[in-house]
């Protein structure tokens, strides 16, 4: 007993066991220990085996953390084929956690399984339907599908769940200039890449700039300033700032070649805003660029009603009376007043 006390005595001032349970010897934490001290030091090759071991372990088989990082593992040494049976097993077990799904649907598109790929993807936008990079990277697969239309709806809900979405920018812009040869549209998305950008990656983006419009720049300028007055007089709609709306679309009154939605979109929120004036103004300006319809005349003969302009009034609508989609209308407020 003496000897055997010794033993012990000596054991534990040597610290053999320092940081160390008995209970680990067989639970297999010591491997999980050493795995993650080697995982954090990025030293992937040699944490693997070590995960292995512990996961070797019938009660460590569902470790949540053991499982990611290894899966981390073979992803960062390019051995998908390895590691899909264990971000398979955490999927299986916590499949709405968003990293773990993310990660295993980027295992799915290095093993070219692409629309299983997509379908977790959509499986995550329906849990999390506000995270901009699963739309981002969904649009990707998409495009590799084929189908460019339903992976720009991805990129531009990615754009309205950002202050400055960059990926979703570039790629809007880059499948407008490469698939479909719209200079217009991928100016359009280039120029709002370059207003969200950094200052160092704007010089760049100019030059892509330059090279898209080439010698018509000023009408491309032109073309991305009035629609993206638009755009956000838009989003002030939404929220039911008219003002805003006013204030924005203001602005972009002198700008050349101004189309018909501009003016009957800023011509409804004067009305919203009973600024008539200004209302007729924007309808008589239509007119004159050709835009000449039946609503127009009823709507320019209900605005100098309201200004107190009977005979200017009773003229458009007459005009109105001429197109049978506002026939019925006009007629009726004719005879009322």
């Amino acid at each position: 007993m003496r000897k055997i006390t010794f033993v012990l005595a000596l054991i534990l001032s040597l610290n053999l066991f320092a940081g160390f349970r008995l209970g680990d010897l067989g639970s297999g934490k010591k491997y999980l220990k050493k795995a993650e001290k080697l995982f954090n030091a990025g030293n992937y090759q040699q944490a693997i085996p070590n995960y292995l071991k512990y996961l070797s372990k019938k009660k460590n088989q569902n470790d949540e953390k053991a499982l990611y990082h290894i899966s981390i593992c073979y992803m960062e040494l390019e051995s998908p084929e390895a590691g899909l049976p264990f971000i398979e097993r955490l999927y299986k077990l916590k499949g709405t956690e968003l990293k773990y799904a993310v990660l295993y649907a980027e295992y799915l598109v290095q093993l070219k399984r692409l629309k299983d790929a997509i379908n977790v993807y959509k499986g995550i936008l329906a849990i999390y339907p506000d995270d901009y990079l699963s739309y981002v990277r969904l649009g990707e697969l998409l495009v590799n599908e084929g189908k460019l239309k339903e992976a720009r709806k991805m990129w531009l809900k990615a754009v309205g769940l950002k202050d400055k979405p960059e990926e979703a920018y570039a790629l809007l812009s880059e499948s407008y200039l490469n698939v479909e040869k719209n200079k217009l549209m991928a100016y359009y998305y280039a120029r709002k890449l370059y207003e969200v950008s950094p200052k160092e990656k704007k010089p760049k983006i100019k030059v892509m700039l330059d090279s898209i419009a080439g010698e018509f720049k000023a009408d491309f300028e032109n073309y991305y300033l009035l629609n993206d007055c638009k755009e956000r007089a838009k989003k002030a709609v939404a929220k039911n700032d008219y003002e805003t709306a006013y204030s924005i679309l203001s602005k972009c009154e002198n700008l050349e070649n101004i189309d018909k939605e501009y003016l009957l979109f800023f011509a409804n929120i004067c009305k919203k805003l009973g600024r008539w004036n200004k209302a007729v103004e924007l309808y008589k300006k239509c007119l004159a660029l050709g835009f000449e319809s039946g609503e127009i005349y009823l709507e320019l003969g209900k605005c100098y009603l309201k200004i107190g302009k009977k005979g200017l009034a009773k003229a458009n609508l007459k005009l109105a009376l001429k197109y049978d989609n506002v026939k019925n209308e006009a007629l009726k407020i004719l005879n009322s007043i």
